[in-house]
C-alpha cells in the first residue's frame, strides 16, 4: 500500500490489486470496499467494475474481501485458473503505468495465480530466521513461474541486534544485488494505518516516508 502510494506520488498511474483476503488496503487508502471486489472479478465480473478511486491522486484499487479466502479452494476448478487473474487484469492494464498485486503470506493457489499475473516479484521478508526459509521457497516459486525477482525487501527492521544483523547478512548473501534497503520499524506506520492513510500522507517528512519514496524510485528503475 505504501509502495503504491509512493509510486503514485512520483507521477505514475498506479492500480493496486489487493489479493489478501483481509482486505486491509481499502481501509488504508480511503476506498469503497463494497462489491464487486477481486473475488467477483475472478468469477467473471468485469475488472473495470471493481476498480475504485482512493484518497491518493493517481492511485486506484481493486479491493479484496473475506470471500477471497474461498478462492484458494475454488480456483483449481476454474478453466485456465493459473492465468485467470492476468486475463482479468489485462482488461484494465492499458489505463495504468504500474500494476501492483499485493498477496498474503504463503504459496497458495491465489498466490500462484498472482505470480502468473505479473512480470516481476518483490519479496518482503521479516528479520526472523524462519522467514529465510520462506524467502528461499518464494525465490524458487518465482523462478518456476518464469518471473523475475525485482528485489528482496527486509521489512520492519528495528534497532539492529546481533540476530537482526545476522539475518540481514544472510539475506544479502542469498539475494545478492537483489537486496533492497530495509524498511525501518516505526510507530508512524501503524499510526498511519489506524488513520486510514499511507505513510507519505500521514507523516510525509518522516524517515520511513522517505524510505518508501526511495523504494518506489528503485522499483520503477528496476521494472
Amino acid at each position: 500500500t505504501n509502495l503504491a502510494a509512493a509510486a503514485a506520488e512520483l507521477g505514475r498511474r498506479v492500480l493496486l490489486i489487493d489479493a489478501d483476503p483481509q482486505g486491509a488496503a481499502g481501509n488504508f487508502l480511503g476506498a469503497d470496499v463494497s462489491k464487486p471486489t477481486l473475488y467477483d472479478t475472478l468469477h467473471g465480473a468485469p475488472a473495470a467494475a471493481a476498480v475504485r478511486p482512493t484518497d491518493v491522486e493517481r492511485l486506484d484499487l481493486i479491493p479484496a474481501d473475506l470471500d477471497l479466502a474461498a478462492a484458494d479452494l475454488e480456483l483449481g476448478a476454474l478453466d485456465g485458473w493459473q492465468t485467470l487473474l492476468r486475463r482479468r487484469l489485462d482488461e484494465v492494464a492499458a489505463r495504468y503505468d504500474l500494476l501492483l498485486v499485493d498477496v498474503g503470506p504463503g504459496l497458495t493457489p491465489l498466490t500462484h495465480a498472482a505470480l502468473h499475473a505479473v512480470d516481476a516479484v518483490l519479496l518482503v521478508v521479516r528479520l526472523r530466521y524462519g522467514d529465510l526459509r520462506g524467502m528461499n521457497y518464494g525465490l524458487d516459486a518465482v523462478a518456476r513461474a518464469g518471473r523475475a525477482t525485482l528485489g528482496v525487501l527486509p521489512n520492519m527492521v528495528g534497532r539492529r541486534t546481533v540476530h537482526q544483523q545476522a539475518v540481514l547478512d544472510e539475506i544479502a548473501k542469498i539475494s545478492g544485488t537483489r537486496a533492497l534497503a530495509p524498511i525501518p520499524e516505526r510507530v508512524a506506520i501503524p499510526d498511519a494505518q489506524a488513520a486510514g492513510r499511507p505513510i507519505i500522507a500521514h507523516e510525509p517528512s518522516s524517515d520511513v516516508a522517505e524510505t518508501f519514496r526511495d523504494l518506489a524510485k528503485e522499483v520503477l528503475r528496476r521494472a
